[in-house]
Parts: C-alpha cells; structure tokens; sequence
C-alpha cells in the first residue's frame, strides 16, 4: 500500500489530470470545457477553475513540460 486515500475534490467531472511537483493536481473537465486547479493543502472539496474560455472544444487530455512551467 503506497499511502491513504482521500477526497480532493467532490462534483467535478474530471477525465484526466496532472500532478505536479509541488502538489497541485490540475484537471480536463470535458463536460464544461475547463481545466480546475486542486491547490495542496486546500479545503477538501473545494478546487477553482483556471480555464473557461471555450475556445477549446472538447478539451480531453493534460500534460506538462518537463521543468513544469507550463
């Protein structure tokens, strides 16, 4: 067994995410065409939308660059 299981994060669609070095999970919500951010930490369940410009149709995957800055 490699830790405990928790809730980050309730009511969210998310069909992919990230985690990054620091902790921060970011997620694809499909359905709503956003992409969340779950800070560290953070209270649980509660997360924030940093993406929600539509112009992305069906946004469906994350990754990021290998020094994290994007």
């Amino acid at each position: 067994v490699l830790g405990d299981e928790k809730v980050v994060a309730e009511n969210v669609e998310a069909n992919d995410l990230v985690l990054t070095r620091s902790g921060v999970i970011y997620f694809v919500d499909t359905a709503h065409k956003s992409v969340g951010r779950i800070d560290p930490g953070g209270r649980r369940g509660q997360y924030r939308v940093v993406y929600n410009g539509g112009e992305i149709m069906s946004p469906t995957a994350l990754t990021l660059t290998p020094d994290q800055a994007m």
